[in-house]
């Protein structure tokens, strides 16, 4: 049994009524990112580094085997849904536009999740017209358009690596890890 620190997995809107800047965002996100560098790199991967790249739309995490995509959505503590996010300003981004082998959310109060991308995409297509809800210029001040689905759906879908106390067990993060590595 491991035990994260840095990120606690709690919601931050649940202790605000303000929606967040986009810098307050964005370190959320790093956060996010460097709980998901420490899992991977406890789980046998301890190579893995940041993308600090010039396309940063490609993926967050690389390491020998596998590009990871990291995403956290802190409103959907308040919403109940997780938004998938498409394109940005009219161009691909988000699922459309990773280059990622595994796709990890973090959804605050219930933990990190993980799923093959493309496994997630196909899902993404196949349920968004009876599950999910398209969402254009939604995000960003109208900038962002995707899709969002319900927290359950993406539960259900995703495999649980860590719970919200920031204990996981590290056979299980790296056995998910690894399969989900293999279905590329």
């Amino acid at each position: 049994m491991g035990a994260l620190t840095g990120l606690p997995l709690r919601s931050p809107i649940t202790d605000k009524c303000n929606p967040m800047t986009f810098k307050e965002d964005l370190l959320i996100g790093k956060d996010a990112e460097l709980l998901v560098q420490s899992i991977q790199r406890r789980c046998g991967w301890p190579e893995t580094e940041l993308n600090t790249g010039p396309n940063l739309k490609a993926y967050d995490l690389r390491n020998r085997d596998f590009l990871s995509e990291v995403k956290v959505d802190v409103m959907s503590a308040k919403t109940g849904n997780i938004f998938f996010e498409e394109s940005y300003r009219g161009e691909p981004s988000g699922f459309e536009a990773t280059e990622s082998h595994v796709w990890f959310e973090v959804i605050p109060d219930e933990g990190i999740f993980a799923f093959s991308t493309k496994h997630l995409k196909q899902h993404i297509y196949r349920d968004y017209h009876t599950h999910g809800t398209q969402r254009p210029h939604c995000g960003d001040g109208g900038m962002s358009s995707g899709v969002t689905f319900k927290k359950e759906w993406v539960k259900e879908l995703f495999w649980r690596i860590a719970h919200p106390d920031g204990l996981y067990d590290l056979e299980w993060a790296r056995e998910v890890i690894e399969w989900q590595r293999g279905l590329v």
